[in-house]
């Protein structure tokens, strides 16, 4: 890992940035089940094969296995430094515990790694969706006009369940004559600070090669953040693990891609196959003590309900079907279920996963 650090960006305006990253912010109520929501919608959007397969485990890697940790251990007493002359106890408490973890022996890392996907395009440049899911803000990564969410904010909700507010990334994509690329680099979102120079920092810093460029070449970095195969993996680095936070990514995941998953376009995979989530597994899962409690805890006993509620619209029997041709949408298949109990609402699908009740912002 010689040659490559971590370097936050020049302040030369002195700006002033803290903690609240509005980004970051917007995911803050429910960390978890947005983390999966939004890694399971981006993972599906760039899928090259079925099944779509999701992996989220947790992983304890020794201090030394974390790139540049003196570099990151430097950037957070920096930032405490400031924190505590300034007197801003949400700042002092939030820099002071990541001091602790990064002088653990061993830290903890929530990897999301997918399969059957293809990977994110480089080189990291404008345009390429390596650079607009690791360097763009308002940007999206997506290529293609059918993938959803547009405006690139999603991306920030994995930095909400790391302590740090650091992630890692690395992925594995064809380039353009058919060979395959490695691309890896890591990002914090810590606080406006001076360096040991005393140098104005932004508070925006990227680990990997000088110029602020993500590493390329494969076998020169510790393992947990190598991939052989094509598709993308990520880190959250310093992970906020709580209790039962795989079942709040299960509920989340459940709510979201309940028709992916009955189709067997997608499977997940959660804290070494503790949880399994595919066709074949669903159905029970909608019952499960544990999911319901985690989408408690959410705040989504109402939309899990309601998924299960329209699982069974798609699955039973007494469903009615019909196509219809619509301006603007074109084709779509509508199906309708009436039953006792049942609430009088629809919601439109796209791509496996739900996307709204309400044509309403669309015009």
């Amino acid at each position: 890992m010689d040659g490559f650090c971590l370097r936050f960006l020049s302040n030369e305006a002195d700006e002033d940035e803290g903690l609240g990253h509005a980004g970051i912010e917007t995911f803050k109520d429910a960390p978890y089940a947005s983390t999966a929501r939004e890694c399971g919608q981006n993972s599906s959007d760039a899928g090259i094969g079925k099944p779509v397969i999701i992996d989220f485990d947790l992983l304890n890697i020794p201090k030394t296995d974390l790139p540049a940790r003196d570099d990151f251990l430097k950037a957070v007493s920096q930032c405490l430094n400031k924190s505590n002359a300034l007197g801003e106890e949400k700042s002092i408490d939030f820099f002071s515990h990541a001091k602790g973890l990064l002088e653990n022996e061993t830290i903890k890392v929530l990897r999301i790694s997918d399969a059957n996907t293809k990977g994110l395009r480089g080189p990291s440049e404008p345009g390429n969706p390596f650079h607009s899911l690791v360097k763009a803000t308002g940007v999206s990564n997506k290529e293609e006009i059918t993938s959803g969410g547009s405006f690139g904010i999603g991306k920030n909700a994995v930095y909400a369940i790391s302590d740090l507010q650091t992630v890692f990334y690395s992925t594995v994509y064809e380039d353009g004559s058919g060979g395959e690329k490695f691309l890896a680099q890591g990002k914090s979102i810590l606080v406006s600070h001076e360096d040991e120079s005393g140098e104005a920092r932004r508070a925006t810093g990227y680990w990997g090669e000088s110029g602020y460029d993500p590493v390329s070449e494969k076998g020169c970095l510790p393992e947990w953040i190598e991939r052989e195969k094509r598709g993308t993996s990520i880190f959250a680095v310093g992970f906020r693990e709580v209790d039962g936070w795989e079942y709040r990514m299960a509920s989340s995941l459940i709510i979201n891609f309940f028709v992916a998953i009955h189709r067997g376009d997608m499977e997940f995979n959660l804290r070494g196959g503790d949880i399994k989530i595919n066709s074949k597994t669903i159905y029970e899962l909608f019952d499960n003590d544990k999911i319901i409690e985690a989408a408690a805890d959410s705040n989504q006993s109402d939309e899990l309900k309601y998924a299960s509620n329209l699982y069974e619209c798609i699955t039973s029997e007494e469903t009615k079907d019909k196509v219809l041709d619509l301006p603007m949408l074109g084709r779509v298949l509508v199906k309708v279920l009436i039953k006792e109990g049942f609430p009088k609402r629809l919601s439109l699908i796209r791509n496996g996963m739900v996307i709204t009740e309400s044509l309403e912002k669309f015009g």
